[in-house]
């Protein structure tokens, strides 16, 4: 390749003033102050860390606003010395820089591009967060620039002179504070990141709160003594061999100087992969002085081969008990896996839960050990009867998407899809069922997931305004058996994150002649469709139980019921918003009336033509009815009211003899010949005019 080289083209100066000799000047191919100039770097998000000219004592410098951020990152990217500098051609840059890492997220970083704008020549790397040490190239190669990992503004950091020399295939880095000279990092030669060469674009990557970065006094040149260090160039190579001394890996040659002292880098020595077998560094002469015969300059790695560990990833509840494996597998020591874990698992037909860590459905494992267990914890929900429960990305055929925030926040960390044609999920016997699910739309649009049998789809969860996530649920019912399929038509942009289908096997309940029960079950309930039969909700307070009429409850929830005579079957739903009130239970077993310490136990009772909850000082309370447990010093009968009525209400309507249309007053009593006014008729409020 044709290159200009080293001071074969200078150009003629103007006389010095005052003196009768002449001088050679350097060509500059570029060159930018910003004391007269407007910010030439732009924001690639409109509104984040906007570019700006400040002011420094008489000097101008190019930064950004940290008052435009918006709690977020963006790329600020320079494009001035494109084209200044061919592909053909050697040149030193100079430029003063303030560097300052995010206090969020990793990796901050600055950058600069050859002629091509393809391949980076020059970049600076954030190590972490709020970090002052910054990765060089890429490489395990850093220097440590002061007061850049605090999140201060940017007229706090300290100015350093950064000297890039790119000639031939060889690069050249040196970075000075600029306030005394003092030399930070000096190599003769670094890591060439681009064969292609020539200069373009500069960028500075930043993420969310502190932007931190300044530039100013951008010389590009041609180069001139003492920008090249006097040394002579010379090769070293890294080989990779495993411990019968077989090739594992390419050689890796890099350009350095006699007499410099190199050093295998982590990054040189990590694992490597060849013929599907992983092997780990055990040994070898990682440190070397190089001299100006080439064969003698080489590092030799020797590696062993790596074990095959096994691991499992496990649903557990609190008390260890594994509900499910989520996962299993087997992978080479050392390497990490991707643990994701779904939302809920069923267990025995009831669902539990584990929200996401991070706003993520995973974490990242080292497997470093072989059967190598993972334990979730998750935490037993109210949603019971499960017969279905399955990911998107579960159902056999499907597309799936675990990418971006699919990946990220996705229940199992991916969702779902069928492109081309419906895909069977389930098949149920005939029944009526709850279905819920949710559905992954990443981008704007309206979109929809549906769930069909065949005819008519039995869920839809339709997009249509921007969201990551939408819910929908629905109540349908089959008359034979049949089969469920995920519809067509989804794609990446639209698809299923998971779905849990219930049996709706109703609750049934029996009231005696007195014309009222208790009822307490692990299931939400649906009053509102029964007929002849209301539920009350109860709280107590000042020695009263009060009342509230209530058309559905959440599961564990006990309530008061009034109607004849007869048993009511009551539907059951997946879940409710109704208060719970004071009313407490056991589904399944009886309830001692000692069973709580310094507690007294009250069931409802009819008191002579009163119902009222009275202290239970003996036996137990059969499973599935609703008692009240109250810390009281002494025992006593309390009275029922309803509410935003007299307390003589609650006589009239727990007898039993108010379905006759006898008409009672607000104080309870019957009355033969009612007036004007507000009355209890057949257990109901009525006005007589």
């Amino acid at each position: 390749m044709k290159r200009k080289q080293l001071l074969t083209k200078v150009l003629l100066a103007v006389a010095l003033l005052g003196v009768g000799t002449s001088a050679w000047a350097q060509e500059i191919y570029y060159s930018q102050d910003y004391e007269s100039a407007s910010a030439d770097w732009t924001t690639a998000t409109s509104g984040r860390f906007t570019p700006v000219i400040l002011e420094e004592g008489d000097n101008h410098y190019l930064s950004v606003n940290q008052d435009t951020r918006n709690n977020n990152g963006t790329t600020i990217s320079c494009t001035s010395l494109q084209g200044k500098v061919d592909a053909e051609t050697d040149f030193t840059m100079l430029f003063d820089l303030k560097l300052g890492s995010s206090n969020n997220q990793t990796p901050t970083a600055f950058e600069i591009y050859d002629a091509s704008n393809s391949s980076v020549m020059l970049s600076l790397t954030a190590t972490d967060k709020s970090a002052k040490t910054w990765k060089i190239n890429g490489s395990s190669t850093t220097v440590e620039l002061e007061g850049s990992g605090t999140t201060q503004t940017i007229t706090n950091h300290t100015w350093y002179t950064v000297k890039y020399t790119r000639t031939g295939s060889l690069t050249y880095l040196t970075v000075t504070k600029k306030s005394d000279g003092t030399v930070v990092f000096e190599r003769a030669i670094i890591d060439t990141k681009s064969e292609n060469g020539g200069l373009g674009k500069m960028q500075f990557i930043t993420r969310r709160y502190y932007a931190n970065f300044a530039i100013d006094n951008i010389v590009v040149r041609e180069i001139v003594d003492g920008d090249v260090p006097a040394v002579t160039p010379v090769n070293y190579t890294i080989k990779y061999r495993d411990e019968s001394d077989n090739k594992i890996a390419d050689d890796v040659v890099t350009t350095s100087y006699v007499g410099a002292e190199v050093t295998a880098s982590a990054d040189q020595m990590a694992a490597v992969t060849y013929n599907e077998q992983k092997y780990i560094y055990k040994s070898g002469n990682t440190d070397l002085t190089l001299v100006a015969d080439e064969s003698s300059n080489v590092i030799t790695l020797v590696y062993r081969t790596a074990a095959t560990y096994s691991y499992t990833i496990n649903a557990v509840d609190g008390s260890a008990n594994v509900l499910k494996v989520i996962n299993s597998g087997s992978v080479f020591e050392g390497d990490v896996v991707q643990a994701s874990y779904p939302l809920y698992v069923n267990y025995n037909g009831t669902l539990y839960t584990k929200g996401a860590t991070s706003s993520s459905f995973f974490t990242n494992v080292t497997i470093d050990s072989d059967a190598k267990t993972v334990n979730y914890e998750y935490a037993a929900t109210d949603i019971k009867d499960v017969t279905f429960l399955t990911e998107g990305e579960d159902i056999t055929g499907t597309g799936v998407v675990n990418t971006g925030n699919a990946q990220a926040r996705s229940s199992n960390a991916a969702a779902g899809y069928a492109s081309e044609s419906a895909i069977e999920m389930v098949t149920l016997p005939a029944g009526t069922y709850y279905i819920y699910g949710v559905g992954y739309f990443p981008k704007n649009g309206t979109r929809t997931v549906a769930i069909t049998d065949g005819t008519n789809n039995v869920l839809d969860i339709t997009q249509t305004a921007a969201t990551n996530w939408l819910a929908a649920n629905n109540t349908f019912t089959l008359t034979a058996e049949t089969t469920l399929y995920l519809a067509s038509g989804g794609s990446s942009d639209n698809a299923l994150d998971f779905v849990y289908i219930i049996k709706r096997t109703p609750v049934s309940a029996t009231i005696s002649d007195a014309g009222w029960a208790t009822l307490y079950t692990p299931y939400a309930l649906d009053f509102s469709g029964v007929a002849g039969l209301t539920a009350y909700t109860a709280v107590v307070a000042d020695n009263k139980v009060t009342l509230t009429e209530v058309t559905d409850v959440p599961a564990n929830t006990g309530v008061v019921l009034k109607g004849a005579a007869k048993t009511y079957t009551i539907p059951v739903i997946a879940s409710s918003e109704t208060a719970k009130g004071d009313l407490i239970g056991n589904a399944s077993a009886a309830t001692a009336y000692n069973a709580y310490a310094d507690n007294t136990l009250y069931m409802l009772k009819k008191v002579g033509e009163k119902a009222q909850f009275v202290p239970v000082t003996a036996g137990s309370i059969a499973a599935g009815k609703a008692y009240l447990k109250i810390a009281a010093a002494t025992a006593r009968n309390l009275d029922v009211t309803f509410a935003d009525e007299a307390t003589g209400i609650s006589a009239a309507l727990m007898n039993k003899e108010t379905m006759n249309n006898e008409v009672y007053n607000l104080k309870g009593q019957r009355v033969a010949a009612p007036m004007k006014g507000l009355y209890i008729v057949n257990g109901k409020k009525m006005v007589i005019k």
